[in-house]
């Protein structure tokens, strides 16, 4: 049996194969699908980061199409660089009822829309980093960077959902458990990288991360 499937086609046939069950190929991408949300709420590696770059002019701007959450607050450069605090959406729209602009210092995220309070005076650049969404896989995105670099886990993720769908608690706990130790190590190895690549600053508590987004 196929354990390192390197295409979504792949990874298809290497569910059925694991799960031996007869599963229709519609309820096997079901579960590859429902894995692939898993992974997206608990893999953070530096393939998953990205910069923020909007030249915001308006109040609400949209957000990158593969933007998922904030890794840090986003911030305007200049003298001093101004570091925008989160508020909910509501607060944001009550603390900002009118139309005065100047110098944005709060920001909410409202689906895929950034909101700013105030709205900028002239347009303003707006940086920061971000959590990229993993690439969905489907018949038009055969593979993605974390199925080509770690297909054990993409496996894992879907074999758990398989088993909780056939109601096999067994073969689920023990798939969750293997899962769980995959992620863990992709994490460790994500920090590793990520700290061999330039100087060590303050860690910061990735399972919060996701905190930033809407």
């Amino acid at each position: 049996m196929a354990s390192d499937p390197q295409t979504w086609s792949a990874l298809r046939t290497a569910v059925g194969d694991w799960t031996n069950e007869d599963f229709t190929a519609a309820q096997i991408e079901q579960f590859i699908a429902l894995g692939e949300r898993f992974l997206n709420r608990s893999v953070f590696t530096p393939e998953r980061e990205a910069p923020l770059a909007i030249v915001a002019s308006a109040a609400a701007e949209a957000l990158p199409q593969d933007f998922w959450g904030f890794r840090s607050a986003p911030w305007i450069d200049g003298a001093p660089r101004t570091v925008l605090s989160r508020l909910t959406p509501g607060d944001l729209r009550a603390a900002y009822p009118d139309a005065a602009r100047g110098r944005p210092a709060h920001f909410a995220i409202e689906g895929a829309t950034l909101l700013l309070g105030p709205a900028p005076a002239a347009p303003t650049a707006i940086s920061g980093a971000y959590w990229r969404t993993i690439a969905p896989l489907g018949p038009d995105q055969e593979s993605n960077w974390l199925l080509a670099a770690h297909p054990d886990v993409y496996l894992a993720a879907a074999l758990v959902e398989a088993f909780a769908f056939h109601m096999d608690e067994g073969r689920m706990r023990f798939w969750s458990s293997r899962l769980d130790a995959k992620v863990g190590e992709i994490q460790a190895a994500g920090r590793r990288r990520a700290a061999s690549s330039g100087p060590l600053t303050a860690a910061i508590d990735v399972p919060n991360l996701p905190n930033l987004r809407a």
